[in-house]
């Protein structure tokens, strides 16, 4: 069985959010991935969009990060905010879809106004 040692779960977790509030969400999410690679394929497997946004709402409230999921709006739903004092990140999952799907879904349906 692969697996990540703790202490490098425990480190790269408590990154995502410095890295967030400095304003560097692409090495956040970079961190955040390691932290969800140590998870086992059969643990994860076949699971819809919403498995993976309730981990991630867990995951982000636990280390101390305003998490919004299904944010209702006017124009429709977002599936996430996350809110720091000088940055609110607006995060569109995509399960079986690319980044750019997801960034053209969040500008078509002016999720970032």
């Amino acid at each position: 069985m692969n697996s990540v040692a703790p202490a490098v779960l425990s480190t790269s977790i408590w990154e995502v959010k410095s890295l967030l509030m400095k304003g560097h969400p692409e090495e956040a999410f970079e961190r955040l991935k390691t932290f969800l690679g140590g998870i086992p394929y059969l643990v994860t497997q076949n699971k819809p969009e919403i498995f993976y946004e309730n981990n991630l709402f867990l995951i982000l409230s636990l280390i101390g990060i305003d998490t919004t999921v299904e944010l209702h709006t006017s124009e429709g739903r977002i599936d996430m905010v996350l809110k720091f004092p000088d940055y609110i990140y607006v995060i569109e999952l995509k399960l079986d879809s690319t980044a750019k799907e997801a960034m053209n879904q969040i500008d078509t349906n002016h999720r970032c106004r």
